[in-house]
């Protein structure tokens, strides 16, 4: 009898401190940040070294830190680029959708939470086995409104012509074929990622304005911050701009993109740090009010419980008073990457625009907030878990030296 006592003792024992490890590496208790907290320019020795070894292509960065402002760019390929260089957002553009949407709502011209078959007129969900009311514009942009169509939207050649809004949403173009935006899950059960579901938002903001998508983003976004190199237009059309690489290296065309809300904005690091400072200065009504812009990051989207989405906003790790370093990220073929971060608790902010690699943004990024908080972002499952492996094996050796040497006492 006393045997098996042991047995259950230990296992309990190993299984309490498997727990406790992956506790901790989901709260970043076994990782370090490349920098002491608030050494800004250790931080940015560690990113430049990053970049020197990661970057395949292009890159342009932006960080604000206790009330200084830094740039930096660096070419792989050895193209010419300054602060004022445009990159393609990817799907950092649905940030900026959300930003339409809480302004439009901000105006009185929109409800949130009302069902969006009263606003839409040319195109309507198709019917379903669950309760389309409930698919409202603050559920499609928090990816809980159970679309089941997890698109990531096609490009679109330079020479092509761009289908409408309308007929994105009938026939979308995406990384699989026959794509259907329609509800295949109850509206507001689970987070699901859906492009789709910021076409619709696109399509009411146009239905709503009597505008195009990017006339209204334009005059109530772009134009109020003064984004003057911002555009939702073909990126070759400009100058001063970052051309596109794979991540070997290779120029690459440029694309065009279907779904200005979900994946087509252009911008450049300093025209995104206009709206990175304008976000932080709550008390500025530049764009919004302050209610509003807290409003985007209210948790709406949760996985295995914890809080990933706001309003069009992915909520990366709480922080003080309720809140959370929160942004957007975006990745497109061949090899966009980028990611725009904010702290609210410090006033902080990064923005990574880059090509030529699939993971640069991100991995500054990643860097970035764990500097910022001393946890990885919720991207960063893999790695948070990966942490607890050494912990938990040290205190697995030394819970069966335990055992044993209190079984070896006893005989």
């Amino acid at each position: 009898m006393q045997i098996f006592k042991r047995i259950l003792l230990f296992v309990v024992a190993v299984a309490a401190w498997a727990a406790l490890s992956i506790y901790g590496g989901l709260y970043g208790w076994w990782l370090s940040a490349v920098a002491p907290k608030g050494d800004v320019d250790a931080f940015m020795n560690a990113q430049q070294a990053l970049i020197a070894e990661q970057n395949k292509g292009n890159v342009s960065w932006f960080l604000y830190h206790d009330g200084k402002s830094y740039y930096g760019q660096h070419s792989a390929v050895g193209d010419s680029l300054d602060k004022d260089t445009l990159f393609p957002l990817a799907s950092m553009s649905k940030m900026v959708a959300g930003l339409a949407a809480v302004k439009l709502s901000e105006q009185g011209r929109l409800d949130l939470d009302a069902p969006v078959s009263s606003y839409l007129k040319q195109w309507q969900l198709a019917e379903s086995n669950f309760d389309n009311d409930k698919v409202t514009v603050r559920a499609l942009l928090s990816h809980t409104a159970g679309l089941g169509d997890r698109l990531g939207f096609g490009d679109y050649s330079a020479e092509e012509t761009l289908p409408s809004t309308v007929e994105s949403l009938n026939k979308p173009r995406g990384s699989k074929a026959n794509i259907e935006i329609s509800v295949v899950r109850e509206p507001g059960s689970d987070w699901s990622y859906s492009g789709g579901g910021y076409l619709i938002v696109e399509h009411i903001i146009e239905e709503i304005s009597g505008q195009s998508y990017a006339q209204y983003v334009q005059e109530n976004l772009l134009k109020p911050l003064a984004m003057q190199r911002s555009s939702f237009d073909y990126l070759g059309k400009f100058d001063n701009i970052s051309n596109s690489y794979d991540d070997s290296g290779k120029q690459v065309a440029l694309s065009q993109y279907a779904s200005k809300a979900a994946t087509a904005l252009s911008s450049s690091s300093h025209d995104m740090s206009l709206l990175a400072l304008a976000l932080l200065n709550e008390d500025s009504s530049a764009i919004l009010s302050q209610a509003s812009i807290k409003q985007l990051r209210k948790p709406i989207g949760f996985q295995s419980g914890a809080p990933i989405w706001g309003a069009g906003t992915m909520l990366y790790v709480p922080v003080a008073n309720d809140d959370f370093i929160y942004g957007h990220g975006g990745s497109n073929d061949p090899a966009i990457n980028t990611s725009i971060r904010i702290n609210p608790e410090n006033k902080s902010a990064f923005v990574i625009l880059a090509t030529g690699n699939k993971k640069l943004a991100y991995n500054m990024a990643y860097e970035w907030t764990l500097w910022q908080s001393g946890m990885p972002d919720f991207l960063a499952f893999e790695t948070a878990l990966g942490s607890a492996v050494l912990p938990f094996g040290i205190g697995f050796v030394l819970i069966v030296l335990f055992f044993v040497f209190r079984v070896f006492r006893k005989t």
